[in-house]
């Protein structure tokens, strides 16, 4: 759902086995959580318990976190191709911003060395082939590529009817891939009866429920969402976007005290993974961006005003370039938001947005 509201555009309108951390890797609690998930591999026995946690982190968004964790595989057991085949899918975020030339250049780099490996097992062999269709060389259309990459999923899926990853990483295929404003949201609607019938009988998988949700962000399918909302949170606590995450559907049902709560927990989450060094400003933005909504809505001005104050105060040069004309946008929108729900027009006519804000800034979700 994108709650953001660019200035320029508002004063115009007036996330089996429980996996756990490997204690050594950037200091990580070793009791965090992180959902179960159970995704076996033909490589060394020792890949197999960091592999499945490197793929929690990828079911969570978490790329960062999980890129780092398949290269710790990778550096252990180098004749692993599934573990390039992660670090591959790290670089390609399906639901958020278009890879950069950088990442397209190294995903395909990885894909072929996955390859090169070549996989022991025709699972394996499936799930490296899906991630090539990402980083497939020529001049492919951006939407072209997940679509393909979506059929090479299917395949895997069909394939592998007992693999909750198979299905998994499919659905999430199937909206990365789907039509921008479909009113029908059919691509929606078919991740969700594949994602429900596992969530019920694995609900502590934390792909499954993330994936739920934004199947069902949309103010048609949010009430589908709602269970998965409710549950994505305490299945991977450790991830912050895990824990903002369900917001997303209770800000489209109205529960506004809920997405406030979510989104403040969202936030502690990111201040313990900013404790390990990994960069969180996206992860503080996106929930702060929530909350200031959500504020508004009840009423809630003053504390409104404190997030947006604690936006404007962040420091833009410590930001990850890529997400710094995202800071920007939020600055401003926070701004204009502000004005225009409290119905101050004067207030909202006298604003300007921030130089670099963009209307046309790619969201985070």
């Amino acid at each position: 759902m994108n709650l953001r509201f660019t200035a320029a555009c508002l004063v115009l309108f007036a996330c089996s086995i429980s996996v756990f951390a490997d204690d050594n890797h950037h200091h990580m609690d070793p009791n965090e959580k992180l959902g179960s998930v159970t995704f076996p591999i033909s490589c060394s026995a020792e890949s197999q318990k960091p592999f499945e946690r490197a793929v929690a982190m990828l079911h969570s968004f978490e790329y960062e976190q999980a890129e780092s964790g398949f290269k710790q595989v990778a550096a252990k057991d180098p004749k692993c191709a599934m573990a390039y085949w992660g670090e591959a899918m790290t670089l390609f975020h399906l639901l958020w911003s278009r890879p950069t030339a950088a990442d397209m250049k190294r995903g395909d780099e990885l894909a072929h060395k996955a390859q090169q490996l070549k996989p022991k097992t025709k699972r394996e062999q499936e799930y490296v082939d899906a991630v090539s269709a990402l980083y497939q060389t020529g001049e492919i259309e951006h939407k072209k590529r997940l679509a393909n990459y979506a059929s090479a999923m299917e395949k895997v899926a069909n394939d592998n009817p007992k693999d909750t990853e198979a299905q998994a990483f499919y659905a999430v295929a199937l909206l990365g891939a789907a039509p921008e404003n479909d009113p029908s949201h059919a691509q929606g609607r078919k991740a969700v009866a594949i994602l429900t019938r596992i969530f019920e009988v694995q609900p502590d998988h934390p792909g499954i429920a993330h994936y739920i949700i934004h199947s069902c962000d949309n103010p048609q399918m949010a009430p589908l969402g709602l269970a998965a909302a409710r549950e994505y949170a305490k299945i991977a606590p450790a991830s912050p976007h895990a824990v903002h995450m369900p917001s997303h559907i209770f800000a489209r049902l109205g529960l506004w005290q809920d997405s406030i709560a979510s989104n403040a927990a969202a936030l502690k989450a990111a201040d313990k993974m900013a404790e390990m060094h990994f960069h969180t400003a996206h992860h503080r933005m996106h929930a702060m961006d929530y909350m200031h909504y959500a504020y508004l809505q009840i009423g809630d001005d003053q504390n409104a005003r404190a997030v947006s104050d604690a936006m404007a105060k962040m420091n833009r040069a410590e930001i990850e370039p890529e997400y710094q004309p995202y800071y920007d946008d939020m600055v401003s929108s926070m701004a204009a938001r502000y004005a225009i729900e409290r119905r101050q027009w004067k207030e909202a006519l006298a604003l300007v947005p921030l130089e670099k804000a963009s209307p046309q800034q790619q969201v985070v979700t």
